[in-house]
């Protein structure tokens, strides 16, 4: 009976120990972030199905799964995101219209949903759907990824491309058309940095610059200057050079060149290929400027126009196209092609001026925001919008269901300095705000509003701090990290100093330069007395030149006449002599 009380008190005192540990763990002063959720940087849409990757490497996918796409056991559709089973430590991602393949960080490449016509790249001929992904056959250096409707291809660390799956439009680049069941390599390209799959073409961009494209052709998606059907080996897209990135969707193609922006050719008839007369391209052609209506507009008949060169990526969809600007440009997201209202990518949302990365599905687009997290619209029918409901969302974007600790993040911060005193803002978070800032200690305790002022701060030092979001459930407490570096700073009484012997400084300098005016008066003065004595002396110079000149002349005329003088005597004497001789 002894034992049993001491086994109880035991079991009391452990379980007291450990509520103990849970309120310390969970108390507002030392909560971190409980369940985060996954933090995504890009996104790949297909047809009714998006799949997400994580900064973690993990996959989450949402939407139709009825030919499994989204990797997991569940029937039907999703309509929040499901972790893919088997899939850890990704590097990239694709999906196509019923299938979906990472790119794994051991180089090897895994697939999963419909594998019936070779999609899934593993050898097995079966009707089966790949429930849980599966190891593409032969590929182990892989470094880039890309799927189109029915087949995939990769990129290897040497630059070869393997591809695999459908192939009846010569999709595959391999100069047949049929369908592989095991990735085969496409010959008669060189190195290639970038790959990006069409519905049923595939476009290639070489390290040298130059874009190769493969498959259907029947709106110009190849690039290449003719109406050809198809054509199952890769050629050359004429009239390009230098570009940077590719992005192949459905059946429009576009590349990317610095010094100019973005060139499309294929299918235009919805907008696509950014010009006006919505007509296909045979050939690559400029969009300077794309008309587009912004998710930052307040009006959806609101059209702008946006340099081409200004965005950093774009996504095809069958609609539409989507991109996200450069970081100089604010991170903005537009959408041209189809405008209508009522049409996928078109929406008023001024949350996303901090864009990631958008990618556009066959009637619905998602766009990840620079801190991680996942917003959709358009049709949503199969759950590809990731709401966690099939109502349609296009006039607005939605973040995705299944994390609500998002709604709890501190989302961006910035600091800004005015004398030697700090600002810090941020937005994001809920409750109350606490501020903790290595060597200062903590600010702003219990501060309701997402602002802090502080200091006195040190010049040119990196400062380490967090901002605590703490809620009324400790367990959607929020932490953020901080860090800034201070350039020059100075108080309002070192400046009131430093003014100060500024303007004794000044008036020190206003008498130097006094005193450098009266000597350079006395100067003038001097040199304007010595002009004058030596123009005097010039002329008293002069005419005692002119005296002497005269002085010589009379000097020579008196010369002149003694020689005369002189002559005549002589003359005079030689007559006399002559008539003594006589």
């Amino acid at each position: 009976m002894q034992n049993h009380l001491r086994k109880t008190l035991l079991k009391k005192v452990a379980l007291l120990g450990a509520l103990a540990m849970l309120l310390s763990v969970f108390s507002p002063l030392n909560a971190s972030a409980q369940g985060t959720g996954p933090i995504f940087k890009t996104l790949s849409a297909g047809m009714n199905f998006t799949c997400g990757l994580t900064a973690d490497g993990d996959v989450y996918c949402w939407g139709d799964n009825e030919r499994s796409q989204l990797g997991t056991s569940a029937l039907n559709a999703n309509s929040t995101p499901n972790k893919v089973f088997r899939v850890s430590e990704a590097k990239a991602i694709a999906t196509g219209d019923d299938f979906a393949c990472a790119v794994l960080s051991s180089g090897g490449v895994a697939c999963w949903g419909r594998g019936d016509l070779g999609q899934t790249g593993d050898g097995v001929l079966t009707e089966v759907d790949r429930f849980f992904a599966t190891r593409v056959g032969g590929i182990n250096t892989a470094v880039g990824i890309t799927a189109g409707s029915g087949h995939a291809c990769a990129v290897l660390q040497d630059g070869a491309v393997l591809c695999w799956g459908r192939n009846e439009l010569g999709q595959l680049g391999n100069r047949v058309n049929k369908f592989e069941r095991l990735p085969i390599k496409v010959e008669g390209i060189p190195s290639i940095k970038q790959i990006s799959a069409g519905t049923e073409h595939t476009c290639a961009l070489g390290d040298n610059g130059f874009v190769y494209c493969w498959g259907d052709n029947k709106f110009g998606q190849l690039g290449i200057g003719l109406t050809q059907v198809l054509k199952n080996d890769p050629s050359l897209v004429l009239g390009l050079q230098k570009v940077e990135w590719i992005e192949i969707g459905y059946n429009t193609s576009c590349a990317y060149r610095t010094s100019s922006g973005i060139w499309c050719w294929g299918w235009g008839a919805d907008g696509q290929a950014g010009q006006l007369d919505r007509a296909n391209r045979w050939l690559p052609e400029l969009i300077a400027t794309v008309l587009t209506t912004s998710t930052t507009s307040s009006s959806l008949a609101t059209a702008l126009a946006i340099p081409s060169i200004d965005f950093a990526q774009i996504s095809i969809g069958k609609y539409n196209v989507c991109g996200v600007t450069n970081s100089l440009k604010g991170n903005i997201l537009y959408c041209w092609g189809t405008t209508k209202a009522t049409d996928p990518g078109i929406a008023t949302s001024t949350s996303f001026s901090t864009a990631g990365h958008v990618s556009l599905g066959s009637g619905h687009g998602c766009i990840t925001t620079l801190t991680g997290t996942v917003s959709c619209w358009g049709w949503s029918h199969r759950g590809q919008t990731g709401l966690g409901a099939s109502a349609n969302v296009f006039t607005t974007l939605a973040m995705i269901s299944g994390f609500p600790d998002w709604l709890y993040w501190i989302t961006s911060w910035k600091v800004t300095f005015e004398n030697n005193l700090g600002t810090l803002s941020w937005t994001g978070g809920s409750g109350s705000y606490l501020v903790s800032i290595e060597g200062l200690g903590i600010l702003c305790e219990n501060r309701s509003l997402p602002t802090c002022t502080f200091g006195p701060l040190e010049s040119n030092r990196k400062y380490i701090g967090t901002i605590t979001a703490r809620n009324t459930n400790v367990s959607f407490n929020r932490t953020a990290n901080i860090e800034f570096l201070t350039g020059s700073l100075v108080s309002e009484y070192q400046k009131y100093l430093s003014d100060l012997e500024n303007s004794e400084k000044l008036k020190k300098a206003e008498l130097f330069l006094d005193s450098i005016k009266l000597q350079i008066d006395n100067a003038s003065k001097l040199e304007t007395v010595a002009t004058s004595q030596l123009l005097a002396d010039n002329l008293a110079s002069t005419k005692k030149i002119e005296e002497m000149n005269a002085s010589d002349l009379r000097i020579a005329t008196s010369q002149s006449e003694i020689k005369k003088m002189l002559t005549n005597i002589q003359i005079t004497v030689a007559k006399i002599i002559k008539k003594i001789g006589n």
